[in-house]
């Protein structure tokens, strides 16, 4: 008899869910096998092993292994997690993803929801407003939920905004204008390539040939930067300045190959 295996008894990774996904695809023929080693990064030999282990075993035969083990919990994160109960600042060193990378184009400062930051605002905030509603709500003899709502509704915002609103410092709109930015280079996902000696770099399986600059420099074994659009378009950036232009191929199977991936991680079911 088959184990029944649910998604439930176990801590899944990105790279979990998206084993379990692109195997039960290509159980459905959605996809091919030389596809999901492709996309996995595994040979087409370990692609039929899990294949076939996800058909004896369900999920437990694809969840990656060895996690922790005899060993436990690494001692560098041990030790990390420790600093932090004991109050003691810990770096956190990580690239920047493409959302940062774009809000520093735009210049907006990005602050984690998770950050002492964030939590500094909010939590005097919240801390405020317990102590001093609920000791208003008793002095109104507020008794149920309804009475709470409206009295939150009609008597204590209005009183709260009186009370603590100050006149802004700052004149006009504080917003920042985009005129003459570029949104469409702005929102892009960034990657960094090496330019060969014959001045092209390799990009979604895709050879760009990159132009001489303005100063007749030849870019060859230099470091660019490479930003791709939603709509396909492709820009090659030199010291911050687009030096190239082009789009990427209708026909590129690695596009291909992420959209199917996206359509199927959005149609996705745990049940």
């Amino acid at each position: 008899m088959k184990k029944e295996v649910t998604l439930q008894k176990y801590s899944l990774t990105m790279k979990d869910i998206k084993r379990h996904e692109i195997i039960k695809s290509w159980l459905k023929r959605e996809i091919t096998g030389d596809q999901v080693s492709s996309i996995l990064g595994i040979s087409y030999r370990h692609a039929l092993r899990l294949k076939k282990a996800f058909k004896e075993k369900g999920l437990e035969g694809i969840v990656l292994k060895k996690r922790g083990g005899r060993k436990g919990i690494p001692k560098p994160l041990r030790k990390r997690v420790s600093d932090l109960f004991k109050g003691k600042e810990v770096s956190v060193e990580h690239e920047e993803t493409h959302i940062e990378k774009i809000l520093n184009d735009l210049g907006i400062t990005l602050i984690p929801a998770n950050s002492p930051q964030a939590k500094g605002r909010i939590e005097r905030a919240f801390g405020t407003l317990q102590d001093r509603l609920i000791n208003e709500m008793w002095l109104a003899k507020v008794k149920t939920y309804e009475e709470a709502n409206n009295f939150l509704k009609d008597v204590f915002v209005s009183y709260w905004n009186k009370k603590f609103k100050r006149k802004s410092r700052l004149k006009g709109s504080v917003y920042k204008s985009i005129r003459g930015t570029n949104l469409d280079l702005a929102f892009t996902k960034r990657y960094i390539r090496t330019v060969t000696n014959d001045s092209t770099i390799s990009f979604y399986n895709q050879e760009i040939i990159i132009p001489l600059t303005r100063r007749r420099l030849k870019p060859a074994r230099k470091k660019v930067e490479v930003r791709l659009s939603s709509k396909g378009i492709i820009w090659v950036l030199y010291k911050n300045k687009v030096i190239c232009r082009t789009e990427i191929s209708n026909e590129n199977s690695l596009m291909k190959t992420e959209k199917r991936i996206e359509n199927i991680l959005k149609h996705r079911s745990y049940g």
